[in-house]
């Protein structure tokens, strides 16, 4: 028995907890899918029942950030310290539950593997902190080549040469209007298409600004300033389709319709 119990502590150890997260993570296995299939159905907005005994649910998951808090313990933290929280369990044996359940084969490697998973991680963060910088750079100088170009055109209409309604100034109008209307989306400033940059935690309300990255992706892709990747393109796709279906927080009471 002890040895069988030394077996699995050194089973339990040989864990790399970064590469499980990123295997959940690569199988799209969230922390509210962890919460179902292991421990309960959470409710639609995304609390179940605490393990310390209630009867009004008090833990609430977080599959944006993929963590969670227990308001009747104070205590929270990632899918595995959930699992390990309401199974009454450590970490490392949450891990393998998550492991044998999901089938995910993530023991730890020889040095060499690890190392090089490490710097392939690595690889990746940079190539998206560069990809980040690119899409900044373009956005800003986009932005300042647009209102030097309406400021430009705006100065011409002011030229008594320039008749109204003749073919000049037609189209400066409508190069200004144009210019215009992309710093609008490029600088969120259009309330009426843009509600929310930000997604509400404590309504639940969804955001637009997935929406709002992907107009800005197809003003600088025409403009020849900024080509985002297929991967990007589907990263996006997925934020818009979540924040659609996000069920908004009804609060009841005395005041609600």
């Amino acid at each position: 028995m002890r040895e069988k119990a030394r077996k699995k502590d050194m089973k339990s150890e040989s864990l790399d907890f970064v590469t499980l997260k990123d295997a959940l993570r690569d199988r799209n296995i969230n922390i509210r899918q962890i919460c179902i299939d292991l421990y309960m159905q959470p409710n639609q907005y995304n609390f179940v029942k605490s393990p310390q005994g209630e009867k009004t649910p008090s833990l609430r998951l977080y599959p944006k950030t993929d963590s969670f808090y227990d308001f009747a313990a104070g205590t929270g933290g990632d899918g595995i310290r959930l699992l390990s929280y309401v199974r009454h369990i450590s970490d490392h044996e949450a891990a393998e539950l998550l492991c044998d359940y999901y089938r995910l084969d993530i023991r730890q490697q020889d040095d060499d593997t690890s190392r090089r998973i490490r710097q392939e991680r690595e690889r990746k963060a940079l190539i998206k902190e560069r990809r980040n910088r690119e899409f900044h750079d373009a956005l800003f100088c986009l932005i300042s080549d647009l209102k030097n170009r309406t400021e430009k055109y705006t100065e011409m209409l002011q030229n008594p040469q320039i008749k109204p309604f003749d073919s000049l100034w037609c189209f400066l109008i409508q190069e200004i209007e144009a210019a215009e209307y992309k710093l609008d989306i490029l600088c969120a400033a259009d309330c009426d298409t843009y509600r929310r940059m930000k997604s509400d935690k404590q309504s639940d309300m969804p955001s637009d600004r997935p929406q709002w990255l992907s107009d800005i992706l197809q003003i600088l892709g025409a403009a020849g300033r900024f080509t985002a990747t297929e991967g990007e393109i589907q990263q996006i796709r997925q934020a818009i389709n979540r924040e659609a279906n996000r069920k908004p927080h009804v609060k009841s009471g005395k005041g609600a319709a």
